[in-house]
């Protein structure tokens, strides 16, 4: 499990390795970066009143769009973005609101031209980033890299959605209960950027054909922000798996009439 963030000194910019080691890189302009490049998972700490920078403008090379997905305690944490919205020179505040894309758990925002993004501490209170609580912060370029196995246009009503999370760990939650119609969307939300599978059938040992071949992603999901989603049309219990990580990454959809 690893974090990247630009650390308070401008000229900083630091991975968090294992449990919170800080190491010095060297930074790099990276015009063009690619999804999730720049990563946020877990193991972040503000005290009350702190404020870190994420991702700037110094470190892009340029004003950048930029796609944030957070699962975080809005009384403790605030995102804040910086952005000349009126073209004088000088970027005004704004913090950074959830369009309910995927009805609020987790928020999702998109934003273009920001000159930074700023995780703030509220006061009197501190802002943790806590894999205990499955608590997260993706931020990648804009766009999103979405894989819809048989999506309607427009799309089908949101059932749930499902984070893949700590690397070669699990999906959560493990089992969600939709209607039929719905869709479920998984987002993978860590760090690692190690290639995950939504593949539909159970495992028992090595054979993993339980419940069929009615979807599967094969190995698209090796970035935070990347997306997979599937609709779900008629009742049933579909259990699915990491074609990767059959050991330890299973769940089930529980489709109601």
């Amino acid at each position: 499990m690893w974090l990247k963030f630009l650390n308070k000194n401008p000229v900083g910019f630091l991975a968090l390795v294992g449990s919170l080691c800080l190491t010095p890189l060297t930074v790099h302009a990276t015009v063009g970066w690619e999804a999730a490049d720049l990563i946020f998972d877990f193991g972040v700490y503000l005290e009350p009143g702190e404020s870190q920078v994420l991702v700037d403008k110094a470190e892009v090379g340029q004003a950048f769009d930029v796609k944030v997905m957070w699962r975080l305690n809005p009384q403790d944490c605030r995102l804040e973005t910086f952005r000349d919205r009126d073209g004088d020179g000088m970027p005004e505040v704004q913090a950074l609101v959830d369009d309910h894309a995927f009805k609020g758990d987790p928020a999702h925002s998109e934003v273009s031209q920001i000159e930074s993004l700023v995780l703030v501490a509220q006061n009197g209170r501190g802002c943790r980033i806590d894999p205990e609580r499955d608590e997260f912060l993706v931020v990648s370029s804009g766009g999103t890299n979405r894989i819809a196995s048989n999506a309607e246009k427009p799309p089908a009503p949101m059932g749930a959605v499902v984070a893949i999370l700590r690397a070669t760990s699990f999906y959560t939650p493990k089992v969600v209960t939709i209607k039929a119609g719905e869709r479920v969307v998984w987002i993978y939300a860590d760090g690692a950027k190690e290639p995950h599978t939504v593949t539909s059938g159970g495992c028992r040992g090595i054979d993993c054909s339980g419940g069929g071949r009615k979807f599967d992603s094969g190995p698209t999901l090796h970035k935070p922000g990347h997306i997979f989603e599937y609709t779900f049309t008629y009742p049933g219990r579909f259990e699915y798996h990491c074609e990767l990580h059959t050991a330890n990454m299973e769940g089930t959809v529980i489709v109601k009439p």
